[in-house]
């Protein structure tokens, strides 16, 4: 997990900047917090499995974050039946294209997506095993961590003396 740290920090980075920016559009500005969660988590788990940008802090929502709240939701909603093969599909292709870019820039990067790589070249993995490992990664993180993540957003608001000792810290 400590190799992982640039690219959570960046992530990090990537969600300061964006509460920063509007902000400084609109001064009296409410976030949703269950929404700035998802997109936190998403940018991050994004960057640490699939080694891309998942563009979460846009205006509009990035095809990754629809997907992955598709793709919980379907989980969630049809725990005995398959996920569609439009979400199945998505992240067949996103893995796919991850690991050519990375073959073909012959990029060297300490992340999941190295390890899937390996593991993949290792026990000659199908293009489904592989996308199967990264999703079991982002299922694990893009919920758990935004879900967590809300509800300290949520405490933090309603206790304004513990916002100002981290502030200071």
């Amino acid at each position: 997990l400590r190799a992982l740290y640039p690219l959570m920090d960046n992530a990090v980075k990537q969600f300061s900047d964006y509460i920063e920016l509007e902000m400084c559009k609109d001064p009296s500005i409410t976030f949703d917090a269950r929404d700035i969660a998802l997109r936190y988590s998403c940018n991050s788990i994004t960057s640490t499995t699939y080694g891309i940008d998942a563009q979460a802090f846009t205006s509009e929502p990035s095809d990754i974050l629809k997907f992955g709240s598709r793709l919980w939701r379907e989980l969630v909603e049809s725990v005995n039946s398959k996920i569609s093969k439009e979400v199945n599909q998505f992240f067949v292709d996103i893995m796919n294209q991850s690991i050519k870019h990375r073959r073909y820039n012959n990029l060297q990067v300490n992340d999941l997506l190295s390890f899937i790589i390996a593991l993949k070249d290792k026990k000659n993995s199908s293009e489904l095993e592989s996308a199967a490992h990264g999703v079991t990664f982002f299922l694990n993180g893009f919920e758990t961590s935004s879900l967590a993540l809300c509800y300290l957003l949520y405490e933090l608001s309603t206790h304004q003396h513990v916002q100002h000792k981290l502030r200071n810290e």
